[in-house]
This record gives C-alpha cells, sequence and structure tokens, in this order.
C-alpha cells in the first residue's frame, strides 16, 4: 500500500519538511535509508510513514554525535517526547523557524523554545495524546470534561452547498493513510470515516467548511463544546483550526479519550459500509444523517484506495 504525499496543494506542501533544512547529520542518515523515505517527494518528508520514520532515526541517532550538536539534542528531545509523529514535524519546522528569523528582541532563542514548548501544552511531552485531553476537552468557556460526549451532536445537517462528486485523492487518501496507522484499524474501516468526512465537509473533504448556520466547522463538522476543543487544541499549538492535518489529529485524539467508544464500536465492523454507518451514529450524531451517502462514499473511497 503505497501513501499519498500531500501533493498538488500549496497548502500542505507548506507542512511537508524539506530535507535540505535538517542537520547535515540526519540527512545523511536519511540518504543511507533513502528506501524508509521514498514514498512521497524525495526532497520532502510529507507522508505518516516518512515521519514516523524520521522519528525512528533521531531516536537512534549515535549519542555521541548528538551530544556535540545543540539542533541534535532538540530534535531528540522532541522524538522522545511525542507520540504522534505528526507533531514532532510540526515542532521540528516551528523551532527551525525560529532559528532562521533569529533571536534579536523580544525573548532571546531560550525564550523562544519555552514558548514554544509552552504554545504545545506544558506538561502535554508526559504522555501527550492523554494529557491533551485534560488541556482540551471542554475547552473554551466552562464547555465541561468530555467535549461532546453523550448526545451532543458534532454535525448539523448536511449542507445543500457540498455538492456530490469525486473524493478527492490527496486529502481522502491521506486521511485514510494516517487514520489507520494512528488508531490501527482496517482499511474498511478507515473508508468508513472517510465516507463520512465526504458528506460532512463536501467530496473535497474541506478543512475549511463551515455548517449548521456557522455553528460547525471543519471536515467533520464539529459542533458546540466540540468545536471549542478543537478550536482550543489548534491554539494550544499555535496553528490554524483550519489546518487539515491538525483536525486529523484532534479526531484522533478524541477516538482516543473522550470518543474511545466510538472507536471500540468501529473495531467491529468489517465492511467500509458498516464501518460508514457505526461512525456516523457513534461519532457525527448529526441530525440529518444521509447515511446512505456515506456509505456509497465509504465505498467509493474502499475502492480507489484499497
Amino acid at each position: 500500500m503505497a501513501l499519498s504525499p500531500l501533493n498538488g496543494d500549496n497548502a500542505f506542501l507548506a507542512q511537508a519538511l524539506a530535507i535540505r533544512d535538517l542537520p547535515p547529520e540526519v540527512q545523511e542518515q536519511i540518504r543511507a535509508q533513502a528506501e524508509q523515505f521514498s514514498e512521497g517527494d524525495r526532497d520532502t518528508i510529507d507522508t505518516p510513514n516518512e515521519m514516523r520514520a524520521l522519528q525512528q532515526l533521531l531516536l537512534g541517532l549515535d549519542p555521541n554525535v548528538v551530544a556535540q550538536n545543540p539542533q541534535l539534542q532538540q530534535m531528540q528531545q522532541f522524538a522522545q517526547q511525542v507520540t504522534d509523529p505528526m507533531l514532532l514535524v510540526e515542532m521540528i519546522k516551528n523551532r527551525m523557524g525560529e532559528n532562521q528569523n533569529g533571536g534579536g528582541g523580544g525573548g532571546g532563542g531560550g525564550g523562544g523554545l519555552g514558548n514554544m514548548l509552552g504554545n504545545l501544552g506544558g506538561n502535554m511531552f508526559n504522555n501527550p495524546m492523554t494529557s491533551l485531553g485534560s488541556n482540551f476537552t471542554g475547552g473554551g468557556g466552562g464547555g465541561g470534561g468530555g467535549g461532546g460526549v453523550g448526545t451532543t451532536p458534532v454535525s448539523g445537517p448536511a449542507q445543500a452547498s457540498y455538492p456530490a462528486g469525486e473524493i478527492n485523492g490527496d486529502r481522502s487518501q491521506f486521511a485514510m493513510d494516517y487514520l489507520q496507522q494512528e488508531l490501527g484499524i482496517t482499511r474498511e474501516q478507515a473508508a468508513g470515516i472517510v465516507g463520512n468526512l465526504a458528506v460532512e465537509s463536501g467530496a473535497s473533504l474541506d478543512p475549511t467548511a463551515i455548517g449548521d448556520n456557522g455553528n460547525a466547522r471543519g471536515v467533520a463538522q464539529w459542533n458546540g463544546p466540540r468545536k471549542r476543543a478543537l478550536e482550543a487544541f489548534a491554539a494550544q499549538q499555535g496553528r490554524s483550526p483550519d489546518d487539515f492535518r491538525l483536525q486529523l489529529q484532534f479526531m484522533v485524539h478524541e477516538l482516543k479519550t473522550s470518543e474511545s467508544g466510538a472507536l471500540a464500536a468501529l473495531r467491529g465492523t468489517n465492511t467500509a459500509a458498516d464501518a460508514a454507518l457505526v461512525f456516523s451514529q457513534r461519532y457525527e450524531r448529526p441530525g440529518i444523517p444521509h447515511n446512505d451517502r456515506r456509505m456509497a462514499y465509504a465505498n467509493q473511497a474502499l475502492a480507489q484506495y484499497a
């Protein structure tokens, strides 16, 4: 199964990590392990597997080499502290951006790193995806622990402005690859999730989609407390809530914490159509479900990206 880079979309390419920007020691190891970094653009790290391979590479660097290079020390520290390799890439990019922008005025080099770690959630590094639950769930004005748990719907009715059509390959295949790996689910179950997202935010899986009279946003049309939790999740990382990759991270976070019941139910399905139905009922909980469309999109996604 070949993983899809997010090619053809400038917003995604901006999030890819350019190999040439990495320390020479890391570039040398990437060349030595070329088969681990050959799925997407050969000049960037832009697929979930490549991000995971980078994390393992950093963890396995020669301690003597790392001890002589403060930049490598920071990167290895990041690799040790996070469980989500996509978050690791964002941290490295943020740190490299600080170095390129210089340390003059307003806080100095050390302060820049401290601010970045603070933005990423402070003590969340002990167990990032678990502690994120306490930091983000129910955020934004006392939504109460658990965000959208229970009967609170994620989404309103499917919006007529989102036309039916072919699922966008860049986003949908990346989502299937990422969710399958991060959640340990089957290809059929990942397709069931994508089928739901295609109904919620359009066939292109539009992360900027707004629905339910302005009350829902994103690829899953998070609503109410869960919309506020998404926005808090983004704010803690200094990223936009309209960021596609961030929204996938937030979905994984929910499915491992406040929406773990939905994940358990999803694991019990065997076909893409059944997965789409269960995900609609247990995670999306829409006002007007249009489950026939969700199942049709799920089958289409599975056929295209099996």
